[in-house]
């Protein structure tokens, strides 16, 4: 997630009543490690002001770790009706995880999510619009943009979206690291050193075109 993309969720979030966006369904969060030290201003950004005005969150994951208060599979339909019985979430927060479901999968978990969120309840969905390949473990990337990713949830009406841009790009990402800069410019050349598979290299090499471009996201937010 880039930090700008996370003020705008918390700008988004924090427009509403509490009564409005509490509780709310972190899908797809990861671990706490994630979001409070790898990526800090996840939580800093995001989670601690909600807590803050009295809002409750509640992260989803199918593997079981620190920080994931839902285990489950979001694909399986006793846990689908899982959540529809035992829990009420106003609120429904899908970031920078639909580039890592294959495309054949995709439009399946977005009609789940769509199955599983009450009348009247908004749901926020971000991904990477303008963003060299990372997997995790896989990267399709599905780089929509506004249109095209609201028309994955159909049954949904559009509130708002956009394409929310940072100053940051490779060239700003190995400033003041070079050793990262060399070892990739080693990846990319050599290869056959560090045993890389074609494809692999291929994804280093798609890298080159973002040194000078922003990375920004595309950002939603929808109501059933």
């Amino acid at each position: 997630m880039l930090i700008e993309e996370s003020l705008w969720i918390q700008k988004t979030i924090l427009g509403f009543p509490v009564s409005e966006m509490s509780p709310l369904l972190n899908i797809g969060s990861s671990t706490a490690e994630f979001r409070q030290n790898i990526q800090p201003y996840i939580h800093e950004n995001i989670f601690a002001p909600i807590e803050k005005v009295g809002g409750q969150v509640s992260h989803l994951d199918i593997k079981a770790d620190e920080g994931v208060d839902i285990v489950g599979d979001l694909t399986e339909a006793g846990f689908q009706q899982k959540l529809i019985q035992d829990y009420h979430f106003s609120c429904f927060l899908c970031s920078n995880l639909l580039e890592h479901i294959e495309d054949k999968n995709r439009a399946q978990l977005c009609q789940i999510i769509e199955k599983i969120m009450p009348q009247g309840s908004y749901l926020i969905v971000t991904v990477p619009h303008m963003y060299p390949y990372h997997k995790d473990p896989i990267d399709t990337m599905f780089r929509p943009d506004i249109q095209a990713l609201a028309a994955l949830f159909p049954s949904l009406s559009f509130v708002a979206g956009d394409i929310v841009q940072t100053p940051n790009n490779m060239f700003s990402y190995f400033q003041g690291k070079p050793r990262a800069f060399f070892a990739y410019i080693a990846h990319i050349t050599l290869p056959f050193l560090f045993k890389r598979s074609f494809f692999d290299w291929q994804q280093q090499v798609k890298y080159l075109p973002f040194w000078f471009k922003r990375f920004d996201s595309t950002c939603i937010i929808l109501k059933k």
